[in-house]
């Protein structure tokens, strides 16, 4: 599938979530920020199912994320239930 095509498949499928965002007063900031929750969550599944050893440095590099980003979301994630 050619890079037009899947960007054209990606604008189609955020569609629908980004209306959900205006409906809900959310801005561009917090659909980015549950993006890169879903990244490093996503990511972490992916190396456990590899049985790959999950660090801060793996993750950031399979997400695009710095490894600031990838250490605040796994600590927030550590207090909920």
């Amino acid at each position: 599938m050619s890079s037009d095509a899947v960007t054209a498949l990606l604008q189609s499928i955020l569609r629908p979530v980004v209306r959900f965002a205006l409906r809900h007063s959310l801005h561009l900031q917090d659909l980015i920020e549950a993006a890169k929750v879903v990244f490093v969550e996503e990511a972490e599944a992916e190396l456990v199912q590899q049985g790959e050893k999950v660090t801060v440095s793996r993750l950031s590099l399979l997400s695009g994320l710095q490894r600031k980003d990838v250490t605040r979301i796994q600590s927030s994630g550590s207090d909920q239930p």
